[in-house]
Protein backbone atom coordinates (compact mmCIF):
# COMPACT_ATOMS: atom_id res chain seq x y z
CA UNK A 1 0.00 0.00 0.00
CA UNK A 2 1.50 3.28 -1.13
CA UNK A 3 0.55 6.29 0.35
CA UNK A 4 0.31 10.02 -1.41
CA UNK A 5 3.27 12.14 -0.51
CA UNK A 6 1.13 14.58 1.36
CA UNK A 7 -0.47 11.67 4.00
CA UNK A 8 3.42 11.08 4.44
CA UNK A 9 4.34 14.59 5.20
CA UNK A 10 0.89 15.09 7.24
CA UNK A 11 1.99 11.92 8.67
CA UNK A 12 5.22 12.85 10.27
CA UNK A 13 3.80 16.88 11.29
CA UNK A 14 1.24 14.62 13.53
CA UNK A 15 4.58 12.52 14.97
CA UNK A 16 5.73 15.76 15.98
CA UNK A 17 3.15 17.01 17.19
CA UNK A 18 2.00 13.99 19.48
CA UNK A 19 5.87 13.68 20.57
CA UNK A 20 5.58 15.19 23.58
CA UNK A 21 2.32 13.50 25.02
CA UNK A 22 3.97 9.95 24.55
CA UNK A 23 5.61 7.77 27.34
CA UNK A 24 8.61 6.30 27.18
CA UNK A 25 7.60 2.89 26.80
CA UNK A 26 5.24 4.16 24.06
CA UNK A 27 8.78 6.01 22.23
CA UNK A 28 10.35 2.82 22.59
CA UNK A 29 7.93 0.98 20.92
CA UNK A 30 7.50 3.08 18.18
CA UNK A 31 11.07 3.52 17.65
CA UNK A 32 11.51 0.11 17.49
CA UNK A 33 9.04 -0.28 14.64
CA UNK A 34 10.69 2.93 13.11
CA UNK A 35 13.82 1.07 13.11
CA UNK A 36 12.56 -2.44 11.64
CA UNK A 37 10.29 -0.23 8.85
CA UNK A 38 13.43 1.63 8.28
CA UNK A 39 15.56 -1.55 7.72
CA UNK A 40 13.22 -2.57 4.69
CA UNK A 41 14.02 1.50 2.92
CA UNK A 42 17.75 1.27 3.72
CA UNK A 43 18.81 2.66 7.16
CA UNK A 44 22.26 4.00 6.49
CA UNK A 45 21.36 7.67 5.61
CA UNK A 46 19.19 7.24 8.49
CA UNK A 47 22.14 6.23 10.84
CA UNK A 48 23.87 9.13 9.26
CA UNK A 49 21.97 11.55 10.27
CA UNK A 50 22.26 10.15 13.94
CA UNK A 51 26.12 10.43 13.12
CA UNK A 52 25.68 14.14 12.35
CA UNK A 53 23.48 15.22 15.51
CA UNK A 54 25.47 13.69 17.83
CA UNK A 55 27.19 16.36 19.02
CA UNK A 56 23.75 17.78 19.89
CA UNK A 57 22.63 14.39 21.44
CA UNK A 58 25.32 14.80 23.69
CA UNK A 59 24.93 18.88 24.23
CA UNK A 60 21.14 18.10 25.24
CA UNK A 61 22.26 15.01 27.97
CA UNK A 62 24.64 16.98 29.55
CA UNK A 63 22.49 20.47 29.80
CA UNK A 64 19.41 18.27 30.92
CA UNK A 65 21.60 16.32 33.46
CA UNK A 66 23.55 19.31 34.69
CA UNK A 67 20.25 21.72 35.05
CA UNK A 68 17.25 19.68 36.15
CA UNK A 69 16.51 19.48 39.88
CA UNK A 70 16.35 16.38 41.56
CA UNK A 71 18.39 13.79 43.17
CA UNK A 72 22.21 14.10 42.73
CA UNK A 73 23.80 10.63 40.73
CA UNK A 74 25.38 8.81 44.03
CA UNK A 75 29.10 9.08 43.65
CA UNK A 76 29.46 12.35 42.32
CA UNK A 77 30.28 15.39 44.25
CA UNK A 78 27.37 17.26 44.59
CA UNK A 79 28.48 20.54 42.97
CA UNK A 80 29.21 18.42 39.76
CA UNK A 81 26.88 16.14 40.42
CA UNK A 82 23.81 15.52 37.52
CA UNK A 83 20.58 14.12 38.73
CA UNK A 84 18.34 11.16 37.89
CA UNK A 85 15.71 13.17 37.16
CA UNK A 86 17.45 15.49 34.34
CA UNK A 87 19.34 12.11 32.57
CA UNK A 88 16.46 10.56 32.03
CA UNK A 89 14.80 13.82 30.81
CA UNK A 90 18.08 14.22 28.74
CA UNK A 91 17.64 10.44 27.54
CA UNK A 92 13.93 10.88 26.49
CA UNK A 93 14.52 14.25 24.55
CA UNK A 94 17.37 12.15 22.89
CA UNK A 95 15.01 9.43 21.81
CA UNK A 96 12.20 11.86 20.67
CA UNK A 97 14.83 13.39 18.37
CA UNK A 98 15.96 10.37 17.10
CA UNK A 99 12.18 8.79 16.21
CA UNK A 100 11.68 12.26 14.70
CA UNK A 101 15.06 11.67 12.63
CA UNK A 102 13.84 8.42 12.00
CA UNK A 103 10.21 9.32 10.80
CA UNK A 104 12.01 12.08 8.11
CA UNK A 105 14.34 9.24 7.19
CA UNK A 106 11.44 7.15 6.04
CA UNK A 107 9.83 9.96 4.63
CA UNK A 108 13.01 10.80 2.45
CA UNK A 109 13.37 7.21 1.62
CA UNK A 110 10.39 6.40 0.31
CA UNK A 111 9.50 9.90 -1.31
CA UNK A 112 11.36 11.29 -4.72
CA UNK A 113 11.59 14.90 -4.69
CA UNK A 114 9.65 15.68 -7.35
CA UNK A 115 6.89 13.52 -5.41
CA UNK A 116 7.60 15.24 -2.10
CA UNK A 117 6.97 18.96 -3.80
CA UNK A 118 3.65 17.51 -6.01
CA UNK A 119 2.87 16.34 -1.27
CA UNK A 120 3.81 20.02 -0.26
CA UNK A 121 1.69 21.46 -3.34
CA UNK A 122 -1.19 18.84 -2.55
CA UNK A 123 -1.40 19.86 0.89
CA UNK A 124 -1.29 24.00 0.09
CA UNK A 125 -4.36 23.99 -2.06
CA UNK A 126 -6.87 24.70 0.34
CA UNK A 127 -4.92 27.93 0.89
CA UNK A 128 -5.38 29.22 -1.63
CA UNK A 129 -8.99 30.60 -1.00
CA UNK A 130 -6.31 32.42 1.32
CA UNK A 131 -4.66 34.34 -1.26
CA UNK A 132 -1.64 31.53 -0.99
CA UNK A 133 0.35 30.80 -4.72
CA UNK A 134 0.52 27.04 -3.92
CA UNK A 135 2.20 26.63 -7.49
CA UNK A 136 4.80 29.39 -7.15
CA UNK A 137 5.83 27.76 -3.50
CA UNK A 138 6.50 24.62 -5.07
CA UNK A 139 8.18 25.99 -8.37
CA UNK A 140 11.01 28.00 -5.51
CA UNK A 141 10.71 24.80 -3.67
CA UNK A 142 12.03 22.58 -6.56
CA UNK A 143 14.45 25.65 -7.55
CA UNK A 144 15.77 25.27 -4.24
CA UNK A 145 16.03 21.84 -3.98
CA UNK A 146 17.82 21.78 -7.37
CA UNK A 147 20.04 24.20 -6.69
CA UNK A 148 21.41 22.71 -3.49
CA UNK A 149 21.92 19.56 -5.06
CA UNK A 150 23.96 21.31 -8.00
CA UNK A 151 27.73 21.59 -7.73
CA UNK A 152 27.66 25.10 -7.24
CA UNK A 153 31.78 26.16 -8.96
CA UNK A 154 31.93 29.59 -9.96
CA UNK A 155 29.75 30.82 -7.45
CA UNK A 156 29.88 32.38 -4.42
CA UNK A 157 28.75 30.02 -1.60
CA UNK A 158 27.46 33.35 0.37
CA UNK A 159 25.50 34.54 -2.07
CA UNK A 160 24.24 31.54 -3.12
CA UNK A 161 23.00 30.97 0.41
CA UNK A 162 21.46 34.24 0.69
CA UNK A 163 19.55 33.49 -2.14
CA UNK A 164 18.03 30.01 -1.03
CA UNK A 165 17.21 31.40 2.00
CA UNK A 166 15.48 34.21 0.97
CA UNK A 167 14.09 32.39 -2.70
CA UNK A 168 15.25 34.70 -4.33
CA UNK A 169 16.20 32.51 -7.30
CA UNK A 170 14.84 34.91 -10.10
CA UNK A 171 18.38 36.65 -9.87
CA UNK A 172 20.25 33.27 -11.05
CA UNK A 173 21.83 33.44 -14.04
CA UNK A 174 20.48 30.58 -15.92
CA UNK A 175 18.60 29.74 -18.96
CA UNK A 176 14.20 29.72 -18.05
CA UNK A 177 13.02 26.46 -17.36
CA UNK A 178 9.79 24.79 -17.13
CA UNK A 179 8.75 22.38 -14.31
CA UNK A 180 6.55 19.45 -14.62
CA UNK A 181 5.42 18.03 -11.57
CA UNK A 182 2.76 14.78 -11.47
CA UNK A 183 0.10 15.22 -8.71
CA UNK A 184 -1.26 11.78 -8.30
CA UNK A 185 -5.00 11.78 -6.57
CA UNK A 186 -5.84 10.64 -3.41
CA UNK A 187 -6.33 6.81 -2.86
CA UNK A 188 -8.48 5.11 -0.80
CA UNK A 189 -5.90 3.90 1.45
CA UNK A 190 -5.32 7.65 1.54
CA UNK A 191 -8.76 8.44 2.82
CA UNK A 192 -8.38 5.80 5.04
CA UNK A 193 -4.97 7.02 6.86
CA UNK A 194 -6.96 10.66 6.98
CA UNK A 195 -10.08 8.95 8.60
CA UNK A 196 -8.28 6.87 11.24
CA UNK A 197 -5.93 9.73 11.86
CA UNK A 198 -9.09 12.02 12.47
CA UNK A 199 -10.90 9.63 14.43
CA UNK A 200 -8.01 9.50 16.90
CA UNK A 201 -7.96 12.99 17.92
CA UNK A 202 -11.59 13.23 18.53
CA UNK A 203 -11.06 10.11 20.56
CA UNK A 204 -8.35 11.72 22.17
CA UNK A 205 -9.50 15.26 22.37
Amino acid sequence: MSLHPSIRIILLVVLAAVMPTLKPLALSVLMGLMAAILCLFGVKPYLSMLRRMRWLFLSMLIIYAFSTPGEYWAGWPYWVAPTYEGVHAGLLQALRLALMLAGLALVLATTSRDALIAGFFTMLQPFRYLGMDAERFAARLWLTLHYVEQPQSGRSPAAMFERLKTFQLDELDEPSMTIHLETPTLGWQDWLVLSLMLAIGIAAS
